[in-house]
């Protein structure tokens, strides 16, 4: 590739305008983790959502999915495009909650939502399986894909690209926190989405002049493509996939949906992804419920409409706006290099061993002209750091918060956990750069693993919230502490508890609030979260209600408390007399008389009296 003075210049000038603005957030980030790992949880809407949508936009997206285009035409996107059912359930149930958590990251809710040491050996190992190994093994994927791009526009090798990338992520991943990553982030957005455009518009034009003659335009190159390859299938013979005219027993590359006839190639393009991995497997960027950093970027949002709308907005453009430059691009590699043969004889310097279906993407870079190569090059690094950026910064939360002053030390102070987090992502791209081997890396692969819940069962973690449910075995007997403070003679034993425990759980102020903050309404639920526990750093918000009794707090809480303890507390301020039904209760409607009975006022009470 020719590159010109001028394309340097706009190369520097996007790297400038990325990066320069982080370098003055780092006193902002240093000053605890929560600004570090959390930006103080003040994140606009449309920061977010561009912070997500160009995190999952790396150096790798769009190479694979010209890989796909090339061998199972444009239905082969649906391995990805099932995983829209689980972006609209995050937006619509699971957006809100996420905030109204108050946790730094998603693995801390494991210990909100189970309890025992189940919970705390799942958040444990969570944090040190995907923070390090499976967090490292996709940065080496991203790092891989540069090597890649680098390869065959510069012929660079490996290890060039991995240090280059190295030092320009490390560097301001360390410095500037999340903070700085999203602000890198939503100028990244801009100048990615703004190259790969004129990636799909060049390459239309080269289409065009190939297809129709010498100065034809990209509409001309367009209705060209449309014409040549919708009388063309995908036949997959001996694990190759090779272009042939329809006949109806091949994958139609323009096509929306599989071809049903081919039952293994519907089952794996379209019905597996639709019926079981949208919600059994997990990786960044698409997890049942949103996790990661998608639940990083919510966590982080200054409120829970600003969670649901950066939510909304990112499923908007992942899904919608952002694949179909990438796939017009990928179609006119089909037309430009109908093989791999036709790659390794126009790029005769690059390594062999990295040349795949993938390279296709940035073999059709060539075409760009003068300007628009500076660009893409701009874009192409932009790419690779707002992925890295974002994963050594989501990494680091998951060994820092959730591991290392989880279970190692739990009393430093703020400044030593950021310093400790700025150290760990040194080492996590450390580690991600000694992966990609191009001699066995021939195929970009996705790992995905099992969802939590499967470890959660075989761990016999059980729904015991501290805020009130009993745990329970799996036999639904009462387990751990409170078992010993219920009735077992009671038909509600196992499912509710005693009055005087709920008081004891909801009230106690030597820790955190254990009731359950997460179902309130977000104003609800701050002033809940502070009732009687200052704040860290001495002081409180105005309005906090510290000197409370308790019972106020309850009368406070208790419509929504209700609903979840599964009590009838309709004499709210009256001390409680249990006692047991007089007759065996049967279905919904017995089980809400008899515990009516249970809650009756005492007789000696001033309230029962009329006083």
């Amino acid at each position: 590739m020719h590159i010109t003075w001028i394309d340097w210049v706009i190369v520097a000038a996007s790297v400038l305008i990325c990066f320069v603005p982080a370098l003055f957030l780092a006193k902002r980030s240093g000053g605890s983790t929560a600004e570090f790992f959390a930006s103080g949880r003040s994140v606009p809407w449309w920061l977010a959502g561009l912070s997500m949508v160009a995190t999952t936009f790396s150096s790798d997206t769009p190479n694979w999915v010209t890989e796909q285009v090339r061998k199972y035409g444009v239905a082969g996107n649906w391995q990805w495009w099932a995983f829209v059912l689980t972006g609209v359930a995050t937006v619509f149930f699971f957006a809100r909650l996420w905030r109204r958590s108050g946790v730094m990251t998603d693995l801390e809710f494991y210990e909100h939502r189970y309890s025992g040491t189940a919970a705390s050996v799942v958040r444990g190992f969570r944090a040190v399986y995907l923070g390090l190994f499976f967090n490292c093994f996709i940065m080496g994927m991203v790092t891989l894909a540069a090597c890649k791009i680098a390869n065959i526009l510069f012929g660079m090798p490996a290890w060039q690209t991995i240090v280059v990338c190295g030092i320009l992520n490390v560097v301001f991943a360390a410095h500037s926190g999340l903070w700085g990553v999203l602000v890198i982030d939503m100028v990244q957005f801009f100048i990615k989405m703004t190259a790969v455009f004129a990636a799909a518009w060049f390459s239309l034009v080269e289409v065009g002049e190939r297809l129709v003659g010498k100065g034809a335009g990209g509409w001309a190159g367009l209705k060209a493509l449309v014409a040549q390859l919708s009388t063309q299938q995908v036949v997959t013979t001996a694990g190759v996939p090779v272009m042939s005219a329809s006949d109806g027993k091949g994958q139609p590359i323009l096509d929306m949906l599989p071809n049903f006839t081919m039952s293994e190639l519907a089952l794996m393009i379209f019905i597996l992804p639709i019926a079981i991995s949208w919600w059994a497997n997990w990786y960044p960027g698409a997890e049942p419920g949103g996790g990661s950093y998608i639940a990083q970027r919510m966590l982080a949002s200054k409120s829970e409409k600003d969670s649901l709308g950066g939510t909304l907005f990112f499923n908007i453009a992942h899904y919608v706006l952002r694949p179909w430059p990438w796939i017009i691009t990928a179609l006119c590699s089909i037309i430009v290099y109908p093989d791999l043969a036709a790659i390794t004889k126009a790029f005769p310097n690059a390594d062999p061993h990295l040349i795949g279906h993938d390279s296709a993407f940035p073999a059709m870079l060539m075409f760009l002209p003068v300007g628009f190569v500076g660009l893409m090059i701009g874009g192409l690094i932009a790419a690779n750091s707002s992925t890295i950026l974002t994963h050594l910064n989501w990494g680091s939360s998951y060994l820092v918060h959730d591991f290392y002053r989880r279970f190692m030390k739990k009393d430093a102070s703020e400044a030593h956990y950021v310093n400790v987090g700025r150290l760990s992502t040194v080492l996590l791209y450390v580690v991600a750069g000694g992966l990609p081997d191009p001699a066995l890396h021939r195929r970009r692969h996705r790992a995905a693993v099992r969802r939590p819940l499967v470890l959660v069962a075989r761990l016999r973690l059980v729904r015991g919230r501290r805020h009130g449910d009993v745990a329970r075995d799996r036999r639904g007997r009462p387990d751990g502490p409170a078992a010993g403070r219920l009735r077992h003679d009671d038909p509600l034993a196992g499912r509710t508890h005693d009055r005087r425990l709920a008081d004891h759980r909801l009230c106690r102020s030597a820790d955190r609030p254990r009731h359950p903050h997460f179902l309130l309404p977000e104003g609800e639920a701050r002033r809940s979260r502070l009732d009687g526990h200052p704040r860290r750093g001495g002081h409180q918000r105005r309005g906090d209600r510290a000197g409370e009794p308790c019972r106020v707090r309850l009368r406070r809480l208790d419509r929504r408390l209700r609903a979840h303890l599964g009590l009838a507390l309709r004499h709210r301020q009256l001390p409680l007399r249990v006692g047991r039904p007089q007759a065996p209760h049967h279905g919904l409607g017995a089980h809400r008389r008899h515990a009516r009975e249970r809650l009756r006022p005492a007789e000696d009470h001033p309230a029962a009296l009329g006083g």
